[in-house]
C-alpha cells in the first residue's frame, strides 16, 4: 500500500465535478428566450416593480390537506410579459407584494386538478426585474422545475418585510426542507441579493437568508445580508444559516452553491453577543435512507467580514447513505473559523485550493462524543492565515478534535496574520486533539515557524515532508514513515 497517495483518486473527484456540472447545465439552463414581449404565460414570466399600475383580480384555488381546495384571491398589475410585467409593489391590494405574485403562479400553474397545467411542470423561469422587493417570505416550496433569476447582485434585491409580531424562524427565499419531506425536484436561483433585514425584524428568534432542498440544481451569484439571530441563554436561538442547502434523505440529490457571497456580522438585539453564523451550510434535514448518495460542490463563494460565524460548514450523515462534498476554491475573509465539521458521522469531504485569510480559526473537523466518526476527509493545498479576529476562540491552522480517521492532509500553507491575540500562549498549526484520531497522512505541508504542532506517532500513519517557513522539519509534529 502507497502511503502517500490519496485515499479517492483525484480523477475520482474530477469525474464527478465535471458530472454534477454537466446534469447542471442540462437540467437547469434557464428556458430558451429572445424575450420577446408576447412570451407565453407558463414557459417564463417577468416580475418588476411598476408603481402605478392598476391591480386585476385574480383568483387560484388551494388545497386543504383533506382532499378539499379553497379558493384564493390576489390582486396586481400586469400580464407577465417583458413589456407588462407582473407588478410586486406592495400596494393596499397586495399587501404581500412579491411573495403574493410568487404564491398565485404556484397556485394558478402547478394546480394537480388542473391538467393544462401540466405544460410547465418540466420548466419555469421567474425573471425579476432590477428593484428592491419588500415582502414576506417568498416561498418555492413545491415540487417543479422552477428558475428564479435576477438581474444581478444588488441590482435586483428581495428584503424582509419588518414584522412587529413575528416569531420563531424566517427565510427571505424558503424552497423546500429536507426535514419535513418537502423537496423540490430541481431548482436554480441566481443574481439575487436577499437582505434578511434583521435590524427591523427582531421579534424572529432567527432570520434566514436562503434555505433550498432540491433533488438537483444550482445557487449562483447570490448575495446574504443583515442576517440575524435573537441569542440569549438558549443555544437553538444562537446559531443560524443565511445560506443553506437541506440534503434530501433518499435518491441521488446533487447541488451545487458556486459565485455566492455572504457579507457582515451576525445581527443580534443590542448588548446581546450570544449569536452567530454558519454563513453557506450544507447538511441533512433528517437522517438519510439506506442507498441515498449525494454530491454536493461549494465554490468560488467569498465569506467576509465575519468575526462572529463560520464560513463553511458541512454535516453529513453518513451512518446510512453516502454522500461527498467538495469545497474548492472559496475565500474566508476575516472570518471567526473558516471551516467546521463536528457533528454526526461524516465521510468523503474534500476540502482544496480554497483561501482563509485573517481568520481565527482555519479548519476543524472532529468531536469527543462516542459513537460519531469523521473519515477520508482530504485538506489540500489550502492557505490558511490565522488571526485573533475571534479573541475568545482559540487560534489554530487545523485540528482534528477526536473521532477522525484515515485523513489526507497535504500541500497546506499555514502563516499567521498581525493580530494574534497575546492572550493566547501557544498557537497550533496542525493539531491533534481529543481521542482516537487515527490513520492519518499528514504530508508536505508548510507551517510558520511561530506555530507549535501536535500529533501523535501511533494515530498518525504516515507524517513526512512538512516544514516550516524558513524550510526546516516541522517542530511538534512526528516523522511517521
Amino acid at each position: 500500500m502507497n502511503l502517500s497517495r490519496p485515499s479517492r483518486p483525484r480523477r475520482a473527484i474530477e469525474s464527478m465535478r465535471v458530472l454534477v456540472y454537466a446534469l447542471a447545465a442540462l437540467l437547469l439552463a434557464p428556458v430558451p428566450s429572445a424575450r420577446a414581449a408576447n412570451a407565453p404565460l407558463g414557459a417564463e414570466v417577468w416580475i418588476g416593480l411598476v408603481p402605478g399600475s392598476v391591480p386585476t383580480p385574480r383568483e387560484a384555488y388551494a388545497s386543504t390537506g383533506n382532499g378539499n381546495r379553497v379558493k384564493r384571491t390576489f390582486a396586481f398589475g400586469g400580464n407577465g410579459t417583458l413589456a407588462s410585467p407582473f407588478d410586486a409593489s406592495l400596494t393596499e391590494q397586495n399587501t404581500n407584494g412579491l411573495s403574493d405574485v410568487v404564491l398565485w403562479l404556484k397556485l394558478s400553474h402547478f394546480d394537480p386538478a388542473n391538467p393544462s397545467t401540466a405544460n410547465v411542470s418540466q420548466g419555469f423561469t421567474m425573471h425579476l426585474m432590477s428593484g428592491t422587493y419588500v415582502t414576506p417570505t417568498v416561498k418555492l416550496d413545491f415540487s417543479a422545475n422552477w428558475k428564479l433569476v435576477g438581474e444581478g447582485i444588488d441590482k435586483t434585491v428581495i428584503q424582509l418585510k419588518p414584522d412587529p409580531n413575528g416569531s420563531g424562524e424566517v427565510w427571505v427565499l424558503r424552497a423546500g426542507s429536507g426535514a419535513t419531506g418537502n423537496v423540490n425536484k430541481y431548482l436554480y436561483v441566481a443574481d439575487l441579493t436577499l437582505d434578511c433585514n434583521y435590524q427591523n425584524n427582531l421579534k424572529f428568534t432567527k432570520d434566514h437568508a436562503l434555505v433550498v432542498s432540491a433533488m438537483g440544481g444550482m445557487v449562483e451569484r447570490v448575495k446574504a445580508i443583515n442576517y440575524g439571530s435573537m441569542g440569549g441563554p438558549n443555544p437553538i436561538f444562537q446559531e443560524m444559516f443565511p445560506i443553506w442547502y437541506c440534503v434530501p434523505a433518499s435518491g441521488n440529490p446533487y447541488f451545487s452553491i458556486q459565485n455566492c457571497e455572504v457579507t457582515g456580522a451576525v445581527v443580534g438585539p443590542p448588548g446581546d453577543a450570544k449569536h452567530y453564523c454558519s454563513a453557506i451550510t450544507v447538511s441533512e434535514g433528517a437522517i438519510p435512507q439506506p442507498g441515498r448518495n449525494a454530491c454536493v460542490i461549494i465554490s468560488h463563494n467569498r465569506v467576509v467580514d465575519l468575526p462572529n460565524g463560520i464560513a463553511y460548514n458541512a454535516t453529513i450523515n453518513g451512518t446510512s447513505g453516502s454522500a461527498t462534498v467538495i469545497l474548492e476554491d472559496n475565500l474566508a475573509l476575516g472570518c471567526g473559523c473558516a471551516f467546521n465539521c463536528d457533528s454526526w458521522t461524516n465521510s468523503d469531504i474534500v476540502i482544496q485550493n480554497n483561501h482563509f485569510k485573517n481568520c481565527g480559526i482555519g479548519i476543524q473537523i472532529g468531536n469527543s462524543t462516542p459513537g460519531t466518526w469523521f473519515s477520508r476527509f482530504q485538506i489540500l493545498n489550502n492557505l490558511i492565515e490565522v488571526s485573533g479576529v475571534q479573541p475568545s476562540w482559540e487560534p489554530f491552522g487545523i485540528q482534528l478534535n477526536g473521532h477522525t480517521t484515515s485523513f489526507v492532509v497535504s500541500g497546506n500553507i499555514i502563516t499567521a496574520a498581525n493580530t494574534l491575540d497575546p492572550r493566547w500562549k501557544t498557537f497550533y498549526g496542525i493539531r491533534l486533539a481529543g481521542k482516537q484520531n487515527t490513520g492519518h497522512i499528514i504530508q508536505r505541508n508548510i507551517v510558520a515557524p511561530s506555530f507549535a504542532n501536535v500529533g501523535q506517532p501511533s494515530e498518525i500513519a504516515l507524517a513526512v515532508d512538512n516544514l516550516t517557513g524558513n524550510g526546516a522539519p516541522l517542530r511538534g509534529l512526528p516523522a511517521v514513515r
